[in-house]
């Protein structure tokens, strides 16, 4: 069974399967709705249903006031959705709107795709989930190690589960000791989110992404949140590397572009991209490239050479976000 859950004001739309929470479908939807603990403590997932009916599924603390009551407000990380809802509800608007969280995390897994890129799974407490917005950033600390600070490379659709992408530097403590000495279940402590590299939801635009190297980390959480939301008539992926074992998550991009009618990957080496405008225009002929929203996240080399196609095609510059590696 499934409702069609109708948030207003912002017009989004998610489906509610089963006996999954509001909070859960929304957030599986790509939403950015308000929350907390997740467990019906805090109360910040509050909702008011507009009209259509809901069944509470789980027990919690939070005391709403009878007033609240009275108007329709639940809490949205206890409810489920028994009919299609028209729900009343906080989002975020921005990255201002996100605030910062201090979680401790644990290892579930870590793998090495590339000789010099770890790809570092982790898991938030069942009751402290990580809020934040696609693109954004986190500092890790490890006691007695240190700290750095890295791109999440995952949705916030799935807000327990948390990748990082991490290069291995002889200047970064946390990737030499990732690399050398941790384990699964060891301890983290993560801090953020930080940064505006996040999507326009307001924008219908298709849309271009253009990762170098481990700058795909950033990219990742972006298109799969994309693809949450599912409103893009259109996905492109350029992804410039110094060779093939440099597009480390090759058979994941490739896995979207033979899974969706609307997605296509370009996979770059670095002399190609060292003209990239070149091959995104050859890509982009058949349509207006100055209608595409585009996301970059690079060096400035290779931000310069796209750069210069913005130009040449005179992209506004409200269409495109940049993020530097």
């Amino acid at each position: 069974m499934s409702a069609q859950a109708t948030v207003i004001p912002s017009g989004h739309e998610f489906f509610v399967e089963g006996a999954e929470s509001i909070l859960e479908a929304g957030l599986r939807g790509g939403l950015a709705l308000n929350y907390g603990c997740s467990n019906g403590n805090c109360g910040l997932c509050k909702i008011r249903v507009v009209s259509g009916e809901t069944r509470k599924i789980k027990h919690h603390d939070y005391a709403l006031t009878e007033a609240e009551k009275g108007i329709g407000y639940m809490l949205g990380c206890c409810n489920t959705a028994i009919s299609d809802v028209v729900l009343e509800a906080d989002e975020a608007q921005s990255s201002k709107d996100i605030p910062t969280q201090n979680i401790p995390i644990r290892i579930k897994k870590i793998d090495h795709p590339a000789a010099d890129v770890l790809i570092v799974s982790t898991r938030t407490p069942r009751t402290s989930r990580l809020r934040f917005l696609a693109g954004q950033r986190a500092t890790l600390s490890i006691d007695q190690v240190g700290s750095g600070f890295y791109p999440i490379a995952s949705c916030p659709c799935d807000d327990m589960n948390l990748q990082f992408h991490i290069g291995l530097d002889k200047q970064d403590p946390v990737a030499n000791y990732l690399d050398e000495s941790a384990k699964a279940n060891d301890l983290l402590t993560l801090e953020g989110p930080v940064g505006s590299f996040v999507l326009n939801e307001n924008s219908s635009n298709p849309l271009v992404f253009i990762a170098e190297g481990i700058g795909f980390a950033s990219i990742k959480g972006l298109i799969e949140h994309a693809m949450a939301l599912d409103v893009a008539e259109k996905i492109f992926l350029f992804w410039i590397a110094d060779s093939d074992d440099s597009h480390y998550l090759n058979n994941l991009c490739r896995a979207w572009n033979d899974a969706l009618d609307n997605f296509e990957y370009i996979p770059l080496d670095a002399e190609a991209g060292e003209h990239p405008g070149d091959s995104i225009l050859e890509q982009l002929q058949q349509d207006d490239p100055a209608g595409f929203d585009y996301y970059l996240c690079s060096g400035d080399k290779i931000r310069a050479g796209v750069e210069k196609f913005f130009d040449s095609q005179a992209i506004p510059k409200k269409q495109v976000m940049f993020e530097t590696l």
